[in-house]
């Protein structure tokens, strides 16, 4: 990948330092019209996005539509897969920490969810016996269904959290959207019990299909993605945080294989607006948006036996387009 000389005065908040070297360019997720540098910590190899927007200039990239409404985000066959997933994930969550902590079957965990969206994995956790809590930005539209969730409408760092009050702790896809997820881990180990459970998902910057597709890659998304962690940078820094890596993997068969499909959709037309159809799946529009759908659709079958191929192989070299983490709070 392309370096350059130093170009941010801007500590880096993982280890202070600011020298960068700039790793690629890539276009804005939605538009595609508007250009983001990636800019690695010379010192810590944490990347970046630069230029790294205020919280006005940000929020106007967490529109309405990005957000969907109510019950509904994508289609109903999307949000079937959807719910399907965060089923075997809650039961999967559920299941890890009886076995790490080896509680009780009957027991009922204390979770919190950071950046819950719609609660899909909340209602799930919840159907299993746990008290939910759940944290999501102040302009994210309150989803009337979330039924026995505690519901937090803030940015965590303001949230008057006891120390040791959760036994798990979950930020599924929202740690890359932050622009102190430092902080954020430290704020986690404090709210944490000791031997509680942290499960992070981010985007794999450091796998293969990141860097097969580059700025093409869906998973960028830029520029709400302001950071991009690769395993040993990630797992360092938790480290240092005084957490103990259980357990980490890279396939994510519902992330992996739509971004390999809609990564390839980006570098075959490079030109005019990208993800397309991820935008179709969101639904909506006139009966020429299904019939559009319908093609991509057509054309991304064609592709699935070999985005198919793709996750098989980087799941046996553990190195997919998802990286999943559990991690233990030391004492």
């Amino acid at each position: 990948m392309q370096t350059s000389q130093p170009q941010s005065i801007l500590p880096c908040v993982f280890c202070g330092q600011q020298e960068t070297a700039r790793r690629l360019s890539a276009p804005d997720f939605d538009e595609g019209k508007r250009q983001f540098d990636l800019v690695a910590c010379r010192h810590c190899s944490v990347v970046r996005t630069e230029p790294l927007l205020n919280g006005d200039e940000l929020a106007a990239y967490y529109h309405a539509a990005y957000y969907g409404g109510g019950e509904r985000k994508f289609s109903r066959l999307a949000e079937w897969i959807i719910k399907f997933a965060s089923r075997l994930r809650a039961r999967n969550l559920i299941g890890y920490w009886l076995q790490m902590t080896q509680a009780s079957s009957s027991a009922s965990p204390v979770v919190l969810d950071i950046g819950c969206g719609r609660g899909t994995l909340l209602r799930e956790l919840g159907r299993l016996g746990c008290s939910c809590h759940g944290v999501e930005r102040g302009d994210f539209p309150l989803d009337e269904h979330l039924e026995n969730v505690q519901f937090y409408k803030q940015d965590l760092a303001t949230i008057d959290f006891a120390d040791n009050s959760f036994d798990i702790v979950v930020i599924w896809h929202v740690l890359e959207h932050l622009n102190d997820p430092a902080q954020t881990i430290r704020i986690i180990h404090r709210i944490l019990r000791p031997g509680g459970l942290l499960v992070l998902a981010v985007p794999n910057f450091g796998s293969i299909q990141a860097r097969v597709f580059g700025r093409h890659w869906f998973h960028l998304d830029l520029p709400r993605h302001t950071y991009h962690f690769a395993p040993d940078e990630l797992t360092r820094h938790l480290v240092s945080q005084r957490f103990n890596i259980r357990e980490f993997h890279t396939h994510s068969m519902e992330q992996n294989l739509f971004g390999f499909i809609q990564s390839l959709f980006n570098m075959l037309a490079p030109f005019g607006r990208p993800n397309t159809f991820y935008r179709l799946l969101k639904g909506g529009g006139d009966i020429f948006s299904y019939i559009r759908l319908g093609i991509w659709a057509a054309l991304a079958m064609c592709i699935l036996p070999l985005a198919m191929a793709e996750y098989l192989i980087t799941r046996m070299l553990n190195n997919g387009a998802s990286l999943i983490l559990f991690a233990e709070k030391n004492e």
